[in-house]
């Protein structure tokens, strides 16, 4: 029955060979290559760096063990991330991607999540734009960027009301202007509202 529980898996390949069944893909496993090259130069360099800060040598190895726990979880959450991409690839029911605000994004995330689910993969979503930037989420449209986004089945999403309420805005703070002027009109408008007053954005899907 759909409302019985997943099975325990006894191995990793249990685990795998059960989520090709209920998704239609197989994830792929971690490249243990890659791995161990991203640990030992994630951590080798954020050790240096911490001591040429004037970190002491205990301190810098919390500081080092801190960024490798983020590097390793990226890895984690990239496999996480390819399967669902590669389902909605799969669905052919999938609306679109929809990008995802999160607290303290700028005006810019904030037009493009008012667009809703238009985007027709996770490239044009942000991936590929995203190679370009620092830090943040895989569909980063700037450095340090946290937004992500999310493929969007069901038109009653939530993710889309609020990019509604995101357009709604946006044409609120930019009658009767277009172009640069227009995204500098909704730049001061977004600049100056309350963090408590800017809409929170979720998905049923979660944003990835």
């Amino acid at each position: 029955p759909a409302d019985m529980p997943p099975p325990v898996p006894a191995t990793p390949d249990d685990a795998l060979a059960w989520l090709e069944r209920v998704t239609g893909v197989r994830p792929e496993r971690l490249n243990g290559d890659r791995v161990d090259a991203t640990v030992r130069a994630t951590g080798i360099a954020a050790f240096q760096r911490a001591i040429r800060a004037g970190q002491p040598p205990g301190r810098a190895a919390d500081t080092m063990a801190a960024t490798l726990a983020g590097a390793t979880q990226e890895l984690v959450l990239e496999g996480a991330r390819e399967l669902v991409h590669d389902a909605v690839l799969a669905d052919r029911e999938a609306i679109g991607w929809a990008r995802i605000i999160r607290p303290g994004a700028c005006s810019w995330c904030a037009m493009l999540a008012g667009r809703g689910a238009v985007y027709r993969s996770a490239e044009t979503a942000g991936r590929r734009a995203s190679k370009r930037f620092v830090g943040g989420s895989m569909f980063a449209w700037h450095n340090h960027c946290g937004c992500v986004a999310v493929p969007v089945f069901d038109p009653d999403d939530p993710a889309l009301r609020v990019a509604d309420d995101l357009y709604d805005r946006w044409v609120q703070a930019t009658r009767g202007r277009s172009g640069k002027a227009a995204i500098r009109a909704f730049r001061r408008y977004w600049d100056e509202l309350p963090d408590e007053e800017r809409p929170v954005q979720e998905a049923a899907g979660g944003g990835l």
